[in-house]
């Protein structure tokens, strides 16, 4: 920690809700109270970070809300080739034997057919939302060239409140936020090295009316590794900024958004993984549910058979009707012997004839029928 005495803002993730940061102050060698509470939604396909109380979750200080654009992904010639389906006969028979849709790639593009997942684009800028008072300021991302750390830029009114006054009229061109030609002071984050996990806010400078000055840089805040961040309050009483309060809330989400979206990339920062985690869950419980149906249905199926088979033996015994008995299978009879030709001869009397048609009698029975 750079000074005890100085204001510090400690980030500590919260052991209940993972998505959740709790921020503790301290100043002048207090001991850290809880004071703020960083809320990260897990709306599908946006990237949500909330400022609350941390007593009261419903009081809302700021937020930001950020809704990507999304792109197919670029493929190389290799993975082109790859992913084109290829047909090859074999020899020995007529099958076809398919190279390409041997479901090596998890993502859907193993065939020629397949579409690969859509990617999505992190913006260049983003808004951070005030409230009592309402206001927007935008965020705004410079990347690094040589020798150049990568900065982000935005803007504060140096007047946030209004003055009291009777009027009507000015009440309700009040509510619209600070007008577009009032002054503002220029803030920069700025890298402390290519490859550094630290930010330095500057304050750089004053807008009015379209004119910009350009002033020395002036340490405001001090960000490190994403465990503390740290208010220069000596640098503070040249700040000509009206909403001191709005200022640090400014500071702790743009330094908390920027570590997510640019310096340490959150994983699953615009939350697509959640909601295939959020679907497999919901099918798991409705397979649950269906199973718990259909034991249920199959109980109450035997339990109505068994009273219907007590009901019948009490009607059975009551009237004295006999239980029907099961049906023997029909006798089969063995099948009847034609006797050989070459046989001994048959004993004598009328001759038996299997077949009974009159070509197939002999001569002599033909003569006697006649």
């Amino acid at each position: 920690m750079l000074d005890e005495n100085l204001p510090t803002y400690r980030l500590q993730p919260s052991s209940d809700e993972p998505l959740n940061t709790v921020l503790y102050f301290s100043h002048r060698g207090s001991e850290p109270s809880p004071d703020y509470l960083l809320q990260r939604g897990d709306a599908r396909g946006q990237y949500a970070l909330g400022l609350t109380d941390v007593h009261h979750r419903s009081v809302v200080y700021a937020e930001v809300l950020v809704v990507p654009e999304w792109t197919q992904p670029t493929l190389s010639a290799a993975e082109l080739r790859n992913n084109t389906t290829t047909t090859t006969i074999t020899p020995n028979n007529n099958n076809h034997k398919h190279n390409g849709s041997s479901g090596s790639n998890s993502n859907g593009a193993g065939s020629g057919s397949g579409a690969a997942a859509s990617v999505a684009l992190v913006p260049e800028a983003f808004t951070i939302l005030l409230y009592n008072p309402d206001q927007s300021v935008v965020v705004k991302r410079n990347q690094s060239t040589w020798g150049i750390s990568e900065t982000w830029d935005f803007e504060v009114p140096s007047q946030s409140f209004k003055p009291p006054t009777a009027s009507e009229i000015d009440k309700n061109l009040g509510l619209g936020g600070p007008a577009i030609g009032e002054p503002r002071v220029l803030f920069r984050w700025k890298r402390d090295g290519r490859l550094s996990k630290d930010m330095t806010c500057y304050m750089c400078g004053r807008r009015e009316g379209g004119k910009r000055s350009k002033e020395p840089d002036i340490t405001v805040a001090l960000y490190r590794s994403g465990k503390t961040l740290t208010v220069y309050e000596p640098n503070m009483a040249r700040v000509e900024v009206q909403d001191r309060k709005g200022l640090e809330l400014v500071l702790l989400l743009s330094a908390e958004v920027v570590r997510d979206m640019y310096i340490v990339p959150r994983q699953d920062l615009f939350n697509t993984a959640a909601a295939e985690a959020q679907r497999a869950q919901r099918e798991q419980r409705d397979a649950r549910e269906q199973r718990r149906i259909r034991d249920m249905l199959d109980q109450e199926d035997q339990e109505r058979r068994r009273q219907v088979d007590l009901e019948t033996e009490r009607l059975r015994k009551e009237y004295g009707v006999q239980q029907p008995q099961p049906q023997s299978p029909p006798h089969k009879q063995p099948p009847s012997t034609v006797r050989p030709s070459s046989a001994e001869p048959s004993p004598p009397g009328r001759k038996k004839h299997t077949l009974g048609g009159f070509f197939h009698r002999h001569d002599d029975d033909k003569k006697r029928s006649f």
